[in-house]
């Protein structure tokens, strides 16, 4: 979003780095997990990449909150809430480690500034395996405001596929 603000308008799976780039990251998260004191658990862990590389900017010891376990799963092949459950009921993980990297695109809904004055209906994508979730929580008569926070946004687009390029392009269709 637009400065001073600093709100995700779409969260892209696997983030588009370079190998260099990811190890930078790789190395960052690895740091900050084990001065939280997380040997053995899950972190959910948001950055964004600048010029001068990654900068952290929420660590949490949970999984992540909206669609992302659910993203987890569809990208890598992992249940990260069920295997955080087992964790904590002294169960030993079985499934923690990726079976393989897909594509998802998790695109926040805004809009620019302006009164809803009619909402069209959304085709059924009920049978697409590649939509995750739609999510749209406006009326009409509602007043949009540019996206200060979170909360600000006004639904959300799930998407996956075999690469973020497909996830991307899915995104783009509906």
């Amino acid at each position: 979003s637009p400065e001073p603000y600093r709100v995700d308008y779409s969260v892209q799976y696997p983030a588009p780095l370079k190998e260099d780039q990811l190890k930078l990251v790789k190395d960052m998260c690895q740091k900050a997990i084990l001065l939280l004191g997380i040997e053995n658990g899950v972190a959910h862990v948001e950055f964004a990449y600048s010029q001068t590389g990654p900068k952290l900017f929420e660590i949490g010891a949970r999984c992540g909150g909206g669609h992302t376990p659910i993203i987890a799963k569809n990208v890598s092949g992992v249940n990260e809430f069920i295997e955080y459950c087992n964790i904590s009921c002294g169960i030993e993980p079985v499934g923690f480690l990726p079976k393989y990297q897909n594509g998802a695109e998790y695109r926040f809904i805004v809009f620019p500034e302006g009164k809803v004055n009619e909402i069209s209906e959304i085709n059924d994508f009920s049978n697409d395996k590649h939509i995750v979730d739609i999510v749209l929580n406006i009326k009409v008569g509602d007043i949009l405001q540019i996206a200060k926070t979170t909360s600000d946004r006004l639904g959300c687009i799930v998407t996956t596929g075999d690469t973020l390029f497909d996830a991307k392009t899915k995104a783009n269709s509906i």
